[in-house]
């Protein structure tokens, strides 16, 4: 079983409005990073907000909406609750961020492929050398994950971790977010695959 969580309950201080609700071509910014999660096998998708935040979301009983009460707190009280959430039966935990609306369906489809095919404990997306997200962990790094604290979110365990398999990919949508009026500038001008 495949659990994703898509954090989305950051508190967009460089921008200065809610730029997960800001409209991208004819939806927001949060629905479109969602979508590409459906045509995955992903079995169950947590999207952590922060309390009083409510977004329309592709119409699908697999999504699920948490309200994190500790949001201020950082990334990782978000990855906490998620991991909280994902019950025994998860085999692996998918991170994806909300504010990455150009992330393509097949770029999720490779990474759950490679994921399983390496048998590795993290599989980290890539951009031209660049980490991103989703970012895949085996299910036995939830009590790490869980151990979390602040907003650096999960690179530590990442970056200390032997059994991590790069996955490089195409998708520029992995590295790609909004967090300026020029990032949202630059989404504008793009057009949604």
């Amino acid at each position: 079983m495949i659990v994703a969580a898509v954090l989305a309950s950051g508190l967009s201080q460089r921008m200065g409005a809610d730029k997960l609700a800001l409209p991208f071509a004819g939806k927001t910014v949060l629905w479109h990073a969602v979508a590409p999660l459906l045509s995955a096998r992903v079995d169950r998708i947590m999207v952590v907000t922060a309390p009083g935040k409510e977004y329309v979301l592709p119409d699908d009983a697999r999504i699920e909406s948490l309200s994190n009460p500790d949001h201020g707190e950082g990334m990782a009280s978000s990855l906490r609750l998620a991991c909280s959430r994902t019950g025994p039966e998860a085999e692996s935990l998918m991170v994806c961020l909300g504010d990455k609306p150009l992330l393509r369906s097949e770029t999720v489809v490779e990474a759950i492929r490679r994921f399983e095919a390496e048998s590795c404990d993290v599989l980290v997306s890539c951009f031209e050398g660049q980490a991103g997200h989703p970012v895949l962990f085996a299910s036995r790094l939830m009590p790490a994950l869980m151990r979390l604290k602040g907003d650096e979110g999960a690179r530590r365990i990442v970056a200390s971790h032997h059994g991590v398999h790069r996955f490089p990919c195409d998708d520029e949508g992995v590295v790609f977010d909004i967090d300026t009026d020029e990032d949202y500038t630059n989404l504008l001008s793009r057009s949604r695959a």
